[in-house]
C-alpha cells in the first residue's frame, strides 16, 4: 500500500487498540506472522516502550489495554523533564557544541552568561529544544564565543520562556549596520 493512504494520527494519540492487541500477542507467544506469511515464525526479543503519557491514566480512560500496560510494565524508569535536572543543561549544551564542530572547523564556547541563560530556562521541548538552541546559536553567532543574546528560543504559543529576551535592535551588537531587509532575514531564520 502506498504510505499515504494509511490514516494519519497525531503524534499525540496512542497506538489503536487493534495493534496493541497483535503487539501483546507477539509478546506473551514471542511469535510473529510476517505479511504474507500462512505460518507463524519464532522471535528472541525484549521491548523497551517509552512515552511521555502517564499510562496508568490511559488504561483507566481506555486508551491503552491494561494486560499490555502490565505486561510492558517489568522495569519502569522515569526520566525528569531537563527543567528538573538544571545541573545536566551544561554538560549536554557543551557535548551538543563538540558534536557540531567540524574537524579543523572554528571551535566555539559558551560563555558563563550563555550557559546561566539556557540553565534559566523553562524547557518545554526538553533536550530536542535545548540541542536545536544550540544548533541555532552555532549557526548565528558571529563570535568564537555564544554569548546569551545568541540564543534563540523558540517561539511557539504557549510555551513560556524564562531565558533571554531579544533585545532591541538598536542594543545588539549583532544587528548593528546591518539593513531592515538582513534583520528580517535574520528573525526568519531564527524563528
Amino acid at each position: 500500500r502506498d504510505l499515504h493512504s494509511f490514516p494519519t494520527r497525531r503524534s499525540s494519540d496512542l497506538v489503536p487498540l487493534a495493534i496493541q492487541a497483535k503487539l501483546l500477542r507477539a509478546i506473551e507467544q514471542r511469535e510473529v506472522t510476517r505479511i504474507g506469511a500462512t505460518r507463524p515464525v519464532a522471535i528472541d526479543a525484549r521491548f523497551i516502550a517509552a512515552t511521555n503519557r502517564a499510562l496508568p491514566a490511559e488504561v483507566e480512560a481506555g486508551r491503552f489495554r491494561r494486560d499490555l500496560f502490565f505486561r510492558l510494565d517489568g522495569v519502569t524508569l522515569v526520566v525528569p523533564p531537563l527543567r528538573e535536572r538544571r545541573h545536566m543543561i551544561a554538560p549536554l549544551a557543551l557535548g551538543f557544541l563538540d558534536r557540531l564542530t567540524q574537524p579543523g572547523g572554528t571551535t566555539k564556547r559558551l560563555t558563563a552568561g550563555a550557559i546561566a541563560t539556557l540553565e534559566n530556562h523553562a524547557w518545554p521541548g526538553n533536550v530536542r529544544e535545548l540541542r536545536a538552541v544550540i544548533e541555532r546559536a552555532r549557526l548565528l553567532a558571529r563570535r568564537d564565543d555564544i554569548r546569551a543574546g545568541d540564543l534563540a528560543f523558540a517561539r511557539t504559543p504557549g510555551l513560556a520562556t524564562t531565558g533571554a529576551v531579544e533585545p532591541e535592535p538598536s542594543s545588539d551588537p549583532l544587528l548593528v549596520g546591518l539593513t531592515a531587509e538582513q534583520r528580517a532575514e535574520r528573525e526568519r531564520i531564527i524563528a
